[in-house]
């Protein structure tokens, strides 16, 4: 315990450090720990990349986090939240205290644009459009997926309800074929 408060202290001695830097730690005892002893903390402190320290933690961080209040629904410079750069079970966390599971951010992508396939799954049960077209290019997330050849994303993309005939640069085409194995394999 004393370990953990000589490391606040020797932190914060410094004019360039703020205690809120330390909620950015992979330590979730040093984070907790800053929790406990700082309670008018600003939880929602941005750091040099307009992220929050919600975005990209892990389950125990972000429980703790959340616990504290911290906005689940903050945004970056870029417009994403915590919910693009989550793994699966944060992303279970963020969506079960109400994380907005369609945001669409500055080019009007969601989280599902770039998920993996049990993180997919999870934002679809939990409400996730398949079918949002990105402001830039009109890129969808079967798309996305098709452009990443990750065919379990796009099984999962396709099974519930996405467009395969949206045409991006000649993509529909593959979306058709792929959908075609698909068939063939699930009547083999």
């Amino acid at each position: 315990m004393s370990i953990i408060l000589n490391k606040v202290k020797a932190f914060t001695n410094t004019k360039e450090n703020r205690i809120e830097k330390l909620l950015f730690s992979n330590d979730i005892d040093l984070v907790k720990r800053v929790l406990i002893t700082h309670p008018d903390i600003n939880l929602n402190f941005i750091n040099n990349e307009g992220k929050t320290a919600l975005f990209g933690a892990d389950y125990l961080k972000a429980e703790a986090l959340i616990n504290a209040g911290i906005n689940i629904n903050a945004k970056d410079k870029d417009g994403n939240t915590a919910l693009f750069f989550s793994d699966y079970m944060t992303s279970n966390l963020l969506l079960n205290k109400g994380a907005n599971v369609n945001h669409r951010n500055n080019i009007g992508m969601t989280a599902i644009f770039r998920a993996d396939r049990s993180k997919a799954s999870l934002l679809i049960k939990s409400g996730a459009r398949v079918n949002f077209k990105s402001y830039v290019d009109n890129t969808t997330a079967l798309q996305m997926a098709y452009i990443r050849r990750d065919e379990a994303v796009m099984t999962v993309l396709i099974e519930a309800g996405a467009d395969i005939h949206h045409n991006w640069r000649g993509y529909s085409a593959h979306a058709k074929a792929f959908m075609t194995t698909i068939n063939e394999r699930q009547a083999a």
